[in-house]
Formats: structure tokens, C-alpha cells, sequence
């Protein structure tokens, strides 16, 4: 079996007792604190003059970061799964990450917390391993 640990700084590290597997966030976290910082700025420009060309720009950038994100969570799940099978281990266990946003933290914590999608990379664990 096949152990997965997910994470905002690491997004990934799968282990089989032998070997690791591991898929590091810097860069995607740079990546969606950049969209988070660039939607705050023009919703701040936007509610003290409201303009068509803000308006326009905030609509572009709308689902930028899900669909960046979905991305980064295909390839991650597809990486994981390939190592599973290199390993010959059918089966793959998640970390369980229920009532993760039910603490108290501080407002940027809540921000990367409620941004986070680890849900959405444990659904393109299944859906890969089904594939395959």
C-alpha cells in the first residue's frame, strides 16, 4: 500500500516504507498568492472607480487560478499513481484532512487554508487509478 501525505507546502509525498515519492509547492504557492494579490488589487481598484476595462479584466482572470490548480492536481495524482504501480502497490491511502478549516487561525492562514484544494487531488487520485 501506498501512503499519500498532502500539504500546501509540499503538495504531495507518497511512500511505500522503501522508496518516497514528493512534489514540492513553492512555486505553486508563489504562483496563487500572485492571482490572490492581483485580484485584491483590482477589486480595491474597481470599488473606488469602477471602470469597464477593471470589470473586463477581473472577469479574465476568474477562473485562472482553479484552472491552474486543476492542473497542477492532474499531473501531481498522475505522478503519484505511476509511482504506486513502478512500486506494485494497488492501493493508494490518503490522508484523512476532515474539519482542517474548523480551526482558529490567523486571516492569511484561513486564506491559503479555504484556497487549499486537497480535496479536489484526492477525486484525481480515484478517478486516475480507475483509468489505469
Amino acid at each position: 500500500m501506498i501512503g499519500v501525505d498532502r500539504g500546501i507546502n509540499v503538495i504531495a509525498c507518497a511512500t511505500d516504507g522503501r522508496r518516497n515519492w514528493m512534489r514540492r509547492g513553492g512555486h505553486t504557492k508563489h504562483v496563487r498568492n500572485r492571482y490572490l494579490h492581483t485580484r485584491s488589487s483590482l477589486q480595491k481598484k474597481k470599488a473606488e472607480q469602477p471602470t469597464r476595462a477593471k470589470a473586463k479584466l477581473l472577469k479574465r482572470l476568474s477562473g485562472r487560478e482553479k484552472r491552474f490548480m486543476q492542473a497542477v492536481n492532474h499531473e501531481v495524482s498522475k505522478s503519484i499513481i505511476t509511482f504506486a504501480l513502478k512500486a506494485g502497490c494497488p492501493a493508494v491511502a490518503v490522508e484523512q484532512l476532515d474539519h482542517i478549516r474548523d480551526r482558529k487561525l490567523r486571516k492569511a492562514q484561513r486564506a491559503e487554508i479555504h484556497r487549499w484544494a486537497y480535496g479536489q487531488l484526492a477525486f484525481f487520485l480515484r478517478y486516475v487509478r480507475d483509468q489505469r
